[in-house]
């Protein structure tokens, strides 16, 4: 109901069917919006007829025959081409029967190769679960490999914190003898001076 409203109309149809046709490019077959064009027409109708502009409203009806008379020919086209399709979908169900006959004559011939198939797949599987017993097998060793190594690292680094702590006492022990010695050369250098 917005735009260039004419006198005697309740809002701008051209403006608002040109949006909808927009809407309509995107989903051809949406019923809200179907329904929006239908009302928008008839509503636009009515006020031509109520003004009223019965020229204007000749050319209107006259153009949505137009249109009509397109889409029916369309319809038309549309139902030709179905008609060909479906005449092809016969077409090949009838070879899909000679194909489907072909095939339950070579059933009859394929026993033994579907038989060896069998003994085939059977052995297949064998082997798969052989080799997914040997996968299980070998997860479970790796799983301790695992469990060996991360006790390993929790020992090691055991072994690096104890290391760390001996070192940290070592160089404490160390600090303490230079003093000491610092210490014994003050006592010589004052036992010196009392000589």
């Amino acid at each position: 109901r917005h735009g260039a409203i004419p006198e005697g109309w309740r809002a701008d149809y051209e403006q608002g069917l040109n949006r909808l046709r927009r809407l309509l490019s995107l989903d051809r077959d949406n019923p809200r919006l179907l329904t929006a064009v239908a009302e928008t027409c008839a509503d636009w109708f009515a006020d031509l007829y109520d003004v009223p502009d019965l020229p204007r409203l000749k050319q209107e009806v006259d153009r949505r025959d137009s249109a009509r008379e397109a889409r029916d020919r369309e319809l038309e086209a549309a139902t030709a081409a179905l008609h060909e399709q479906e005449a092809t979908l016969a077409q090949r169900d009838q070879e899909l029967d000679k194909r489907e006959s072909a095939l339950e004559e070579r059933a009859g011939r394929t026993e033994a190769e579907r038989k060896r198939h069998e003994e085939s797949v059977a052995a297949l599987r064998a082997s798969i679960q052989d080799r997914a017993a040997k996968l299980d097998a070998m997860k479970s060793q790796l799983a301790a490999e695992r469990a060996e190594i991360q006790e390993t690292r929790f020992e090691h680094k055991a072994r690096e914190a104890k290391l760390k702590e001996t070192q940290s006492k070592a160089e404490k022990t160390d600090a303490d003898l230079e003093r000491r010695k610092k210490e014994l050369l003050r006592i010589k250098e004052g036992l010196k001076k009392i000589r």
